[in-house]
């Protein structure tokens, strides 16, 4: 028999006192970890959030102002549907008038490319002033209308610098 002298405060526990203690820290342990996992996981899900939101602000802003160009760009096309409408109903109204047909001729073979700011016609001549970008349009021009039996010559032409356009001014009458 054995006699345990010690005071109960300072007798060794009992081997299932000690499992359950042990028991509870494991458990205790292992909450922490969860917790400190879950706490770990709900920041990267946050960061990875915030990501997609700027993201998100930065292609809006983009959307943006592909809108505002295209608003510019449909504005444009707006304005040249209506000046190539007018420019139709100014030919027409020339037919009516009995315009020379050289003059016609003239204004309906225009290309791309050629701007024309403005057109006289007076003692059987017609003067055309515009400008382009790219001189190789003026001298298609002019050819066309050559073959046309027309007699055309340039009067003027003035780059402009900064803008790389140059003004033209030609002249055209009938030819023999």
């Amino acid at each position: 028999m054995k006699v345990n002298l010690l005071p109960i405060d300072e007798r060794p526990l009992k081997a299932s006192a000690v499992r359950s203690g042990f028991i509870v820290s494991v458990v205790g342990i292992l909450i922490l970890s969860l917790a400190l996992g879950a706490a770990v996981f709900g920041n990267m899900q946050l960061k990875q959030l915030h990501i997609q939101q700027q993201n998100t602000a930065r292609n809006l802003d983009i959307l943006e102002r592909q809108r505002v160009q295209l608003d510019i760009l449909q504005k444009s096309v707006a304005e040249l549907q209506h000046a190539h409408q007018h420019f139709h109903s100014l030919l027409e109204a020339a037919k009516d008038r009995r315009l020379p047909e050289f003059v016609i001729n003239a204004m309906q073979e225009i290309p791309f490319g050629l701007f024309v700011e403005r057109a006289v016609i007076s003692n059987g001549k017609m003067q055309i002033e515009g400008y382009t970008q790219d001189l190789g349009h003026l001298t298609r021009y002019m050819q066309k209308l050559k073959e046309s039996s027309l007699d055309v010559s340039v009067a003027s032409l003035l780059p402009h610098t900064p803008s790389g356009f140059t003004q033209f001014l030609i002249e055209i009458e009938a030819g023999v």
